[in-house]
């Protein structure tokens, strides 16, 4: 980070380069690489838990000894594969073991490890950009959002069942370092999702409402819909301002992933004056 900051150093000098998005793991956002499709995962699959080296095991090991239970070092091994549905495992069920003892302590554990590598990289991201503004970009696993343990985000590192607010804790740390919030999927209608994916119970729209009080920035992934979700995004700030009149969040901006092909090309077709 620090070279990058040397070797640009008149970009950001003369304000061109005016905010670093910081990224803190698969595909740039802050979560596991749980749904790693070279792995064989499919939509809408709950993906995998990703601790299964030997630094983790350890680390858990020392986590679960310092609760008292030895016999927690260990990782679910009822948690399906890649592609499993939650209500097809042992641990994702309705009333399974996530809910458990054991499995409260492992999800928090596991979330933990993921907050502590964002606190870790954002402390050096503050030293080398310092007086930069940073961002950071948090994936918005919406698939099995409509089921009570929220598979999907719970294999990510998100510990977000439907009764325990898992992106509290991740606005917490990036308050911390003063780095905004990027969150994906505002552009995705849950309706749409339902007509092509029902078997998913994907709720995109509960999600950004649920990460709406946490969230400063937003992102376009589609490319085709930027109006549809500026009007959406305006709609938000004017609800949650009339049931929380004190403290309205506040989107910051619009980011797109891929630039369109209009802005490619905005002469193409026309004839100079």
């Amino acid at each position: 980070m620090r070279s990058f900051r040397v070797e640009f150093d008149e970009y950001f000098e003369d304000g061109i380069i005016s905010e670093i998005e910081v990224g803190l793991g698969a595909c740039g956002e802050l979560r596991y690489p749980s749904y790693a499709a070279n792995h064989g995962w499919k939509y809408p699959g709950i993906g995998e838990f990703q601790c299964y080296d030997r630094y983790l095991q350890k680390n858990l090991r020392r986590a679960a000894e310092a609760r008292g239970h030895a016999m927690w070092a260990k990782s679910p091994d009822n948690a399906g594969h890649y592609n499993s549905e939650p209500n097809n495992t042992g641990f994702f069920c309705d009333g399974g073991d996530y809910d458990s003892y054991y499995g409260r302590f492992f999800l928090n554990w596991y979330a933990q490890v993921l907050l502590d590598h964002a606190d870790r990289v954002l402390m050096l991201a503050r030293l080398a950009f310092e007086g930069s503004a940073i961002a950071v970009k948090v994936s918005g696993i919406h698939w099995w959002y409509k089921t009570a343990s929220h598979a999907a985000e719970l294999t990510a590192g998100f510990y977000n069942p439907c009764n325990r607010d898992g992106y509290a804790p991740i606005a917490q740390v990036l308050k911390k370092h003063g780095a905004a919030l990027n969150f994906t999927c505002v552009e995705l209608r849950t309706m749409d999702q339902h007509e092509v994916y029902p078997e998913a119970l994907a709720d995109p729209e509960g999600l950004v409402w649920q990460g709406a009080e946490r969230c400063v920035g937003c992102r376009d992934t589609s490319g085709q819909r930027e109006r549809a979700a500026m009007l959406r995004q305006g709609r938000l700030q004017q609800d949650t301002g009339e049931r929380q009149a004190a403290e309205r969040p506040r989107w910051a901006a619009l980011v797109r992933v891929h630039l369109p092909e209009a802005l490619q090309h905005p002469l193409r077709g026309t004839q100079p004056p």
